[in-house]
């Protein structure tokens, strides 16, 4: 299982293991979605919502 993660991750991008594709960038409370897609809640601090803000 190692060689297989070692594999896929080793100098690879994203784009070479799956369909990427622009999407709509939301933010509810501290939630973040992409395209109504939830994804994590880690904007609830103050330093992640300035550090996601930066990179938009």
């Amino acid at each position: 299982m190692l060689f297989i993660v070692k594999r896929f991750s080793k100098g690879k991008m994203v784009s070479d293991i799956a369909d990427v594709q622009p999407g709509k960038v939301e933010v509810k409370d501290s939630e973040l979605y992409v395209d109504e897609i939830y994804v994590t809640n880690s904007l609830g601090t103050e330093n992640a919502r300035k550090l996601y803000s930066r990179t938009i």
